[in-house]
Order: C-alpha cells, then structure tokens, then sequence
C-alpha cells in the first residue's frame, strides 16, 4: 500500500509538471515578438553578410532575453540585486545555500536539493518573503507552475530518479522561484546555477553546457564563486577569465572543514594559494574565504564567515539597477563593430585599386584590377545594406524592449545612449596605464579589476553611465587616490 501512494504521489506531481498552461497575456504575447526578433528578424535581415559569430551573438542575447522573461514571469525579482552562485558540479552551492538559511531556525533546512545528478539541476532563484513560504516554476512548454511543495521540490531534485533509475523530473523545468522568510535579504535574488560541465563528461546535458553556465553568471550583479577542495582548478580559472570582469566577484572555499582537519595553518596556506593564483591570471575578487556548516569548526575560521555576511548585508543596502539594456545592446554593439571594420577594409583596398588602375598602363592589368574593383564595390554596398539592417532590427528590437519593460517598471535607458556607453566603454586598464607612465611607476596587472570593484555600487546617476565623461571623471579620481597612497 505504501508504494502505491508513492506511485500516485509521484504519477500526480508529474501532471503538475507537465501542465500545458501558457501565458497568453498580452504582456507575454508581447515578449514572445521579442524572442521572435532573436530567432528569426535578426538572423535574416543580416544573412546576406552576417558577422561569423552571429550565432554565438544570437545565442547571447536570447539568454538574456529567457532571464528579461524571468523577471516577467515572476515580478519580485525586479529591483533586486541577483547573486549568482557559479562553480564546477558539486561544489556545495545548493548546500551553502540551505545552511544559510538554516541559520534562521532552529532545524536544519534541506529546500534546495543538494544530491542532484548535473542533468537534473534546476537554476533556482531564492528570494525573500515577508511571510509563508512560496515555490513558482516554469516547465518546458513555457507555463507557470504555482502549486509546489518543498517535498515537491525535493522529488524533482532527487528522490523521484532515486526510485526511477534514468528518469529526471528537473529535466522538465527551466526555472524554480522560491520566496521564503528563512531568505532574510529583501533586496537580493540568490541564483543557484547548475554547475558547468564538459561535453566528455558523463553528466553532460544541455542543461550544463559551460556557455548556458555563462550566459546565466553573466546577467548578475555579483559572483559567489565555490571551489570545493584544497585547490582551484585550472578549469576554474578558465572559467572566471571568461566571465564579465565588470561584475564583482568572490571566492568561497566551501566545506573548509576538510582542510581544517590538517591544522589552521594548512587552511591559511590554501586561501592564499588561491589568492595568488586568481591574481596571477589577473583575476580580481572581492575576497576569498572559507565556509563550513560544521560548529566545531565555523569558530576556527569565524573573520572568513563573518564576511561573508558582511559582503551579503553590503549587496542588501540598496536596490539593484537592471542590467538588460546594456546586456541587450552587446549584440549590435558588436556587430556594427565588424561592419565598420569590414567597410574601413574593403575601403581602404578599393582606393589601392584605383590608385594601380590610375598608374597602370597594361589593358590586362587594368581589366584585373575592374573585375577586383567591382567586386569590392559589390562588398561595400552589400555592407552598408546590412548595417542598414542593424539599424532597423535595433529600432524595431529596443522599441518592443522598452514597451515591455515599462509596463513592469523596469528601466531601459534610450537605444542611443546605450550604444554611446557600449562603444565608448572607459577601459581602466588603459587609464590606469597612462597614469602610472606619467608617474614613473609600474602597472599592476589586477589594479585595473580592483578598480572595478570599488567602481561598483557607485550611484549611477552621480556617476554616469560607464563611458560617459562622468563615468571617465569619477574613474580619474579613484586611480589618482589608489596611486597616490601606492607606495
């Protein structure tokens, strides 16, 4: 009898999920053109000449495009900062998450699965909620679930492949939304992202695919990256190199507890290795510290987790500013780029042709150098046509954003002035090496990053968009104190 209520248990949550029930709105209807512009408008109004990582570019921006729907789809994310947990499989985010929210109650919390299989995780947004506990998703048919469960969740996670070897329930969502009160920061959207794998490995899925792992840390407001060991991996640093360097960024040894079982001074060693290793590939973080859910030790490395928080209350001060009018610029950003670069090309050699047809002579070498001529020609015009193109895609595209968006208050700054910001983007690296050739000192490779960091948070609109002369002004500043107090 007992198994037979499980099978009816699990035979009624799999009719949860599979509910065919899409938003047929006129908001969402409305939101799926845009999709529509990704998938379809844009690729062909640029075919004829398409940049050659228009796929990738295209792939991007309908990644932030499924993150602009999260928001859509469940509102209380708008205005908060999102901090995406990244890492390799299996390094604790999910668990760092459940003790954190555990320490709000006397019981040990377990909402978040922790003992996934890589093709079975759910990216998880977790969020405050003044009271009750509520667990929304989206399934593969692009409709909104309302009705879960923690055990639900647990099910999904775990325990329904557990009883069914090589069936997954999480392959079946695209995200979960948990609003709880044991998530005690109103001002912060927690992310937990599937860890990033690679196609040999026997957990590959779509679902863990790096660049899908990317795309989703990438449209964040900070980075908590886990390692989980005594060492971070050369696949870890392949990984953060990647990833915006305009987003901030710490590192947290997760189970430190395993290390600290070798002595404190084994445990000191190991953060500063990592230290040393993240700033000899340049790479710039906030802080790296350890974490341990185990009493007996979390008083042994108590400054680490007491920063911990501290970083977390500094994130919940303040709301956080949307990200996607920037993130849906990138794409014609980009591509206008390789179009003026393509045309200053062609350009250039088609007045070396017609300078050699001015200076030959030879009927043979003439007729070669028309044929060269015209093709060229040919070129010019079909690029100008394409960014002809872009124009018009990027004004239908940021007209149907901005009417989308307003209707949920999410500010998306005029095209024009993203474009400017984008192309224009202060580059600190080049400012900081100006500066220090005027005087006379050496440049610090992660200075740049560093800078970065104490750039964010800055209120934007005392500082300027990055790229405004504002922006150039405030970032002169902070270089000129760093370097006058450098010694």
């Amino acid at each position: 009898m007992e198994q037979d209520d499980k099978v009816k248990s699990q035979f009624d949550l799999l009719k949860k999920l599979v509910v065919l029930k899409p938003d047929n709105s006129s908001l969402m209807a409305s939101a799926h053109k845009i999709k529509k512009m990704i998938k379809e408008g844009l690729p062909k109004a640029l075919e004829m000449e398409a940049p050659p990582n228009l796929p990738a570019l295209c792939f991007d921006l309908e990644e932030v495009y499924e993150q602009f729907e999260d928001f859509l789809v469940f509102r209380q994310l708008i205005g908060k900062n999102i901090v995406s947990l990244g890492g390799g499989f299996s390094t604790g985010k999910s668990s760092f998450l459940n003790s954190m929210l555990s320490e709000n109650t006397e019981e040990k919390v377990r909402l978040l699965p922790t003992d996934t299989a890589a093709s079975t995780a759910v990216p998880t947004y977790l969020l405050h909620a003044d009271s009750g506990e509520k667990i929304d998703a989206v399934n593969m048919f692009d409709s909104r679930i309302s009705d879960l469960t923690a055990s639900d969740v647990r099910e999904i996670g775990h325990d329904f492949e557990a009883s069914n070897p090589g069936v997954s329930l999480g392959q079946l969502l695209q995200r979960m939304f948990i609003a709880t009160p044991l998530q005690k920061y109103e001002h912060i959207a927690f992310l937990d992202t599937p860890g990033y794998s690679k196609p040999e490995m026997e957990t590959y899925s779509a679902r863990t695919d790096e660049q899908i792992a990317r795309e989703q840390l990438n449209h964040s407001h900070f980075i908590l990256w886990f390692v989980n060991g005594a060492l971070i991996t050369a696949q870890d640093i392949h990984f953060l190199k990647g990833l915006d360097s305009s987003i901030p960024k710490a590192v947290i040894l997760n189970k430190a507890d395993k290390v600290l079982t070798h002595g404190l001074d084994e445990y000191k060693s190991v953060i500063a290795g990592i230290k040393e290793e993240l700033m000899k590939n340049g790479i710039a973080v906030k802080g790296v510290w350890g974490y341990t859910r185990s009493p007996r030790w979390k008083e042994k490395i108590g400054s680490d987790i007491d920063a911990i928080h501290h970083l977390l209350d500094e994130l919940n001060e303040g709301k956080g500013s949307s990200r996607f009018g920037h993130d849906f610029m990138k794409l014609f950003v980009e591509c206008r780029k390789y179009y003026r670069r393509e045309l200053a090309d062609e350009e250039s050699r088609l007045k070396r042709v017609n300078q050699a047809m001015l200076l030959s002579d030879n009927e043979d070498v003439r007729a070669n150098l028309n044929d060269s001529k015209l093709i060229l020609t040919s070129r010019i015009g079909r690029l100008k046509e394409a960014m002809q193109n872009l124009e018009t895609e990027r004004g239908a595209f940021f007209d149907q954003i901005r009417k989308v968006a307003a209707e949920v208050h999410i500010d998306i700054p005029e095209p024009s002035e993203l474009e400017l910001a984008e192309e224009n983007a202060t580059d600190p690296a080049s400012i900081l090496a100006q500066l220090m050739e005027e005087k006379g000192k050496k440049e610090d490779p992660v200075m740049a990053e560093k800078l970065q960091l104490k750039l964010h948070g800055i209120d934007r609109e005392n500082c300027g968009l990055p790229g405004s002369r504002a922006y150039e002004d405030r970032l002169f500043q902070v270089l000129q104190s760093k370097l006058s107090h450098k010694k």
